[in-house]
């Protein structure tokens, strides 16, 4: 009778306070069971299985991320896992039009004191144009690949949804997303962006300098 109080009641003392504990998408019972034990949830995986059993779980558990705040007994684990009580939300964070990769990276890391910024460099700087400027919604524990991945992501649906004006317009994609770019400091009106691309289409047809400021902002130093 006590083992079976201390297996259902008493917590792990290395119980991972403060922790995200992920739940994979698909997972089995028994591969959920197996994983909170590793991560020191729980004591006995084949009770936390039986106790699922018990309450409807007879397949997969409810897959994200949870966070425990303080140490609780397996039934209240079994609980929040079953019925998807995360304890943890994914936290907003709005790119600007126009803001460089180096400029979202220390957003991130302002916003995520433990975001890998020079992993995220590493990767966006070679998209610098590609990662589309947006509000996303992204957990603490978000990766440099889970951002420029959904970043990126949205900026193919975007642009699909203007290929033919893209195609029509006959230039590289690239030469699209630069100019774009250098317009998006250099003027704030439509018009006034459509008469300083014409401008600057008339240098570089002319092999002039493009002479705007807004290229600084992309320059390393």
């Amino acid at each position: 009778l006590l083992g079976a109080w201390y297996l259902l009641f008493d917590t792990p003392s290395n119980f991972p306070i403060g922790q995200i504990i992920t739940i994979p998408e698909g997972a089995t019972l028994s591969s959920v069971a197996a994983e909170l034990h590793t991560d020191r949830l729980i004591r006995s995986p084949l009770l936390f299985e039986v106790l699922a059993r018990v309450r409807g779980a007879n397949t997969g558990m409810k897959s994200g991320k949870y966070v425990f705040e303080k140490p609780v007994g397996l039934f209240r684990v079994e609980e929040r896992v079953q019925d998807g009580a995360f304890g943890i939300v994914a936290e907003r964070i709005a790119f600007r039009e126009g803001e460089t990769v180096r400029e979202m990276a220390r957003q991130l890391k302002a916003e995520f004191p433990s975001f890998d910024e020079d992993g995220f460099l590493a990767k966006a700087i070679p998209l610098e144009g590609y990662l589309f400027p947006d509000t996303y919604f992204f957990y603490p524990d978000a990766t440099p690949d889970d951002v420029v991945v959904k970043m990126y992501a949205n900026f193919l649906d975007q642009i699909g949804t203007i290929s033919t004006q893209i195609n029509a317009f006959d230039k590289p994609l690239t030469d699209d997303l630069t100019m774009a770019s250098i317009l998006e400091d250099e003027a704030r009106t439509l018009t006034d962006k459509r008469m300083i691309a014409g401008v600057l289409y008339n240098r570089l047809a002319k092999g002039m300098p493009l002479q705007v400021d807004a290229v600084f902002g992309y320059i390393e130093i």
